[in-house]
């Protein structure tokens, strides 16, 4: 490896541990912030996260009903009662 594309690497692996303990601050402080709040604001977080949580399942679930769609008009659906073979098209 010349020298110049080990100084590159080198500093990739400091940019990206300067990232991750900048993320990890950040969280944190964020959660040292949430633990500070008063209790009403506490819920009204965990009432609005719930909800969050909700909407991502939706929407992942909605995007794998319209995968298996996509797949069904495309003919790649495989039907089996066969163990084995379903076994095998995991």
């Amino acid at each position: 490896m010349n020298p110049k594309s080990l100084m590159v690497k080198i500093l990739c692996i400091f940019v990206k541990t300067k990232i991750m303990k900048l993320a990890t601050t950040n969280f944190h402080s964020i959660v040292h912030d949430v633990y500070n709040l008063p209790i009403e604001d506490k819920q009204e977080l965990i009432q609005l996260l719930e909800r969050n949580i909700i909407e991502e399942n939706r929407n992942e679930m909605f995007a794998n009903f319209n995968a298996a769609k996509k797949e069904e008009r495309d003919d790649k659906l495989i039907f089996s009662e066969d163990i084995n073979r379903l076994k095998k098209l995991l």
